[in-house]
């Protein structure tokens, strides 16, 4: 049985600074009580990692509005064709008074394109109900359905994709954001709808836009009914796209709402430097100014909260020797890497220099060989956890034999009993040819005691012999 070295070792809090990933990092007190911010909630959040930057009253329940238009545009992404031509149904006189709407006519037709522009850049309620009708007739393969039943079953998948994207504590009831008192979300809900959105080439290209002008479709179908689109009509809402006072250099979308009980709101989404971020903003409070007028403020809300992530927040560039390290055993190096790493990190920039590792090596019995799993590790920022992995060999340890290293596989077994190997041990270490010179001087060692011992036993006798014939 081969010599085993037990390797009881636990890195605790190996420490090396550089930045990187954290799940939710909130603005300071001070930053708060300086804010200009009117809104009632918002967030603001990295898009590609989903990490919360700032944040107030996240997680609280609010009114979508139009806002929850960005869900149903990515139904029809995933259900309707950009490049089919759609024929507008009854549907667009179930549309509730007070709408927001394109003004589709019965019978019109209109491109996948335009219908998916119309409740981005106009926000067309009428066009969200031909949506709904004409996603519900392709999943279900029906011909004819009531408009009822369709916005029921395309509810029904608002929900169901909703949660899939993270959005867990919204409810909807109908794809145009209409106010219903059953139809809520937050704006982390709303942050996490408009990451998917953001994935998507088309609603963003089509969210950037100011204005639209041209044909419902383009068909050669003398039966088709073409209406014209004039710029007047289908103006992009979003004002931080356009060239205004409240126009931002970085906006690149997305959807606004706006209801009585929801307020001036907007998911506002911004690029600079290769950081993509996303506000939401609930229930902007307008500024009156010294006229009575009352001055939106959600434009500002968004502005400089896109503002402080840019200036505040970056990609950081990781040290690539936080993920591999080794340690010594006896005469031997183990060596080990993460079996994850990471490139860059989205962090405070001020935080670039703070980051902790900290490494957990398992308590193992050499030999241990290479891709063998020996621990963990995980990076922290202010002693919360950003990153982890396991931790691999990329060396092989065994033990010294012959004045070879060895890395055969060991016949130990994990329910062999702890005594016996340990006097295995001590067996093998004697009798191993290593310790023959060592051998050589214990036998002399004793052959010299047993000669010392026996020289003193005959001196004794003699003594006695020669006492004992004196006396007589």
């Amino acid at each position: 049985m081969k010599l085993r070295k037990f390797i009881a070792i636990l890195l605790a809090a190996a420490l090396v600074g550089s930045p990187y990933m954290v799940a939710e990092i909130k603005a300071t007190t001070e930053e708060e009580s300086a804010s200009p911010i009117m809104a009632e909630a918002y967030i603001l959040i990295e898009a590609s990692t989903g990490k919360v930057l700032r944040g107030r009253g996240e997680h609280q329940r609010i009114y979508p509005a139009s806002m929850m238009k960005v869900l149903t545009a990515l139904l029809f992404m995933e259900h309707l064709e950009l490049d089919e031509i759609y024929i507008v149904g009854r549907e667009i006189y179930t549309i509730p008074f007070g709408s927001s709407i394109v003004n589709h006519v019965l019978g019109e037709a209109v491109s996948g394109e335009n219908l998916l522009r119309s409740i981005i850049m106009p926000s067309g309620n009428d066009s969200a109900a031909v949506i709904v009708m004409q996603t519900m007739l392709a999943i279900t393969g029906e011909e004819t359905m009531s408009f009822t039943l369709a916005e029921a079953l395309f509810a029904e998948l608002m929900n169901e994709r909703a949660r899939e994207l993270g959005a867990l504590n919204s409810n909807f009831v109908n794809a145009s954001g209409f106010h219903h008192p059953n139809q809520f979300t937050t704006p982390y809900d709303l942050a996490q709808i408009a990451r998917a959105a953001m994935q998507c080439e088309v609603i963003m290209r089509i969210a950037a836009e100011p204005y639209f002008r041209g044909p419902s479709a383009v068909s050669d179908n003398p039966n088709h009914l073409i209406a014209q689109y004039w710029p007047g009509i289908w103006r992009a809402r979003n004002e931080l796209i356009l060239s205004g006072e409240h126009g931002f250099a970085y906006a690149t979308g997305l959807r606004t709402g706006f209801t009585n009980q929801a307020g001036e709101s907007v998911i506002a989404t911004a690029t600079r430097d290769g950081v993509d971020l996303i506000a939401v903003i609930s229930n902007s409070a307008p500024v009156i100014d010294e006229y009575g007028n009352a001055i939106p403020s959600r434009w500002n809300d968004a502005r400089y909260l896109l503002e402080y992530g840019f200036n505040n927040f970056h990609h950081h560039g990781i040290d690539q020797s936080l993920f591999t390290s080794s340690i010594g055993i006896d005469y031997e190096t183990l060596e080990f890497t993460a079996t994850n790493t990471i490139n860059y990190m989205f962090i405070r920039n001020e935080d670039a220099k703070n980051i902790e590792r900290r490494i957990n090596i398992l308590d193992r019995f050499a030999p241990i060989t290479e891709g063998e799993i020996v621990g963990e590790m995980a990076l922290y920022l202010h002693g919360e956890q950003i990153f982890t992995s396991s931790l691999i060999a990329t060396t092989s340890v065994g033990y010294i034999a012959n004045g070879v290293l060895s890395t055969e596989n060991s016949d130990y077994s994990e329910n062999e009993d702890d005594s016996i190997s340990f006097f295995s041990n001590i067996i093998n270490t004697l009798f191993n040819l290593t310790a023959i010179p060592f051998w050589l001087v214990g036998i002399a060692l004793l052959l010299l005691i047993i000669f010392i011992k026996i020289k003193i036993s005959a001196n004794k006798r003699w003594r006695n012999d020669y006492t004992l014939n004196k006396r007589y």
